[in-house]
């Protein structure tokens, strides 16, 4: 591992150093949603009475403004770390390593979900696209019961 560290130059120091700590922030991130920490439903619960336990988490607001949230910053600097150090492995030029690992991870920046209302809205404007008309189905004569 050193020895990897050591044959990098100062540019791919840098991008293992945006890459690996938000990759492990991010991988504590995920095994604290498997335990049901950080899912937004109100908090942690540990004992297993439905009751959340981690203190804060009484309120009904998120507490501030929530235009980013740390999962959201983290998978961009995990993206772009980690497509800015192959990239410069690769010796793609500087300025267009830096361009599109910039541009990789700003797509996993902000959190765009889909919500009811969202999708509502895109069925209403376009009526065919999320339930097209039924078409049949034929199946070979293997495969019929």
């Amino acid at each position: 591992m050193i020895n990897w560290w050591n044959s990098m130059d100062l540019t791919g120091q840098i991008f293992a150093l945006i890459a690996i700590p938000s990759t492990l922030v991010l991988l504590v991130q995920s095994v604290m949603l498997i335990f049901g920490a950080g899912a937004g439903d109100g908090g942690l619960d540990l004992d297993g009475d439905g009751i959340p336990d981690t203190p804060g988490s009484e309120g009904d607001g998120d507490g501030g403004l929530a235009l980013f949230s740390l999962r959201g910053i983290m998978s961009m600097a995990a993206v772009a770390g980690w497509s800015g150090l192959v990239m410069h492995e690769a010796e793609i030029p500087l300025v267009l390593t830096v361009s599109l690992a910039a541009a990789f991870g700003e797509r996993y920046l902000g959190e765009r979900k889909p919500t009811a209302e969202g999708l509502r809205a895109y069925a209403e404007a376009h009526p065919g696209a999320l339930a097209p008309e039924p078409r049949p189905i034929y199946l070979s004569p293997a495969v019929r019961p």
